[in-house]
């Protein structure tokens, strides 16, 4: 998981069609009907799901898989929207942050796997009695266990040793996304492992091909760095593992290049792009 920054603009029909839904759905909660029914056509509309696979580079912004070669992907409410599970195992409950649906702030761009089969409803907190259940009770009080890529920086919490997440720190949030979020399941695993195994070839081309002087030898090493610092930027397929494997490998593994250490192959730095929801969190 990496730092996802969605665009400040807020899809116009969530803008619309989304706030008048929200508007509809509070008049309906205080009248105590909780039977919400969602607009799939809203919260999914092209333009929504269009915006927030470019932010995220047509990457999951769970796993970080690219997405659209193999599948159509989701558009995933954070904080699940009809009902939640406060942890595995729990029964549902209901209703869920249903002013939320529609929230920009709040969606994701996500791969079936991620959304569907392991987080589906799931929205830990640490302390219940602090977890928000209308449009009046303040989001900030809550400590979700949840990290959300489009607030905050996930690799503050996660790290990888290889293929393998894993808490920093033993960190609670740490754990409980990764392990929930099943970025750990064989498939991925395997994925991760051979895109490791591609990076770590890479380097140890560069190392072999520093020991000529040749013209077209310099050139290819320049060229292959290029791939290098592609690998680490945002856009490119687990960036986050591969800047932890980068940043931890041998010398031996990496040629001299790692004597300098990997800063010359890290992305620049993102400004934050302040976020304009529907409402405020």
């Amino acid at each position: 998981m990496i730092r996802i920054l969605r665009p400040a603009t807020v899809p116009k029909v969530l803008a619309t069609h989304g706030r008048r839904l929200l508007g509809a759905y509070i008049a309906q909660y205080s009248q105590g009907d909780v039977a919400f029914v969602f607009d799939r056509d809203v919260y999914g509309h092209a333009e929504v799901k269009r915006a927030l696979r470019r932010a995220q580079h047509d990457k999951c912004g769970f796993c970080e898989s690219k997405v659209s070669h193999v599948a159509f992907g989701d558009v995933e409410h954070f904080r699940p929207k009809a009902a939640y599970r406060g942890r595995e195992g729990d029964p549902l409950t209901s209703p869920g942050y249903f002013w939320l649906a529609y929230e920009w702030t709040n969606l994701l761009f996500a791969c079936e796997p991620c959304n569907q089969r392991h987080k589906g409803s799931l929205f830990p907190v640490a302390d219940e009695a602090t977890r928000a259940h209308s449009p009046s009770d303040p989001i900030t009080r809550e400590s979700p266990l949840f990290i959300d890529p489009g607030s905050e920086d996930p690799t503050l919490h996660i790290g990888f040793r290889e293929e393998f997440p894993y808490a920093i720190g033993g960190g609670t949030r740490g754990e409980s996304t990764w392990r929930s979020l099943g970025l750990d399941r064989p498939a991925l695993l395997e994925r991760r492992r051979e895109h490791l195994q591609r990076v770590r070839s890479l380097r140890k081309a560069v190392r072999l091909l520093k020991r000529n002087t040749d013209k077209e030898s310099r050139a290819l090493v320049r060229e292959i760095e290029g791939q290098l610092r592609h690998c680490v930027e945002d856009n490119a397929e687990y960036a986050a593992a591969t800047r932890c494997m980068l940043s931890a490998a041998p010398t031996s593994d990496l040629g001299d290049s790692s004597r300098r250490g990997t800063n010359r192959l890290r992305p620049s730095p993102h400004r934050a792009i302040p976020h304009r929801g529907l409402h405020r969190k």
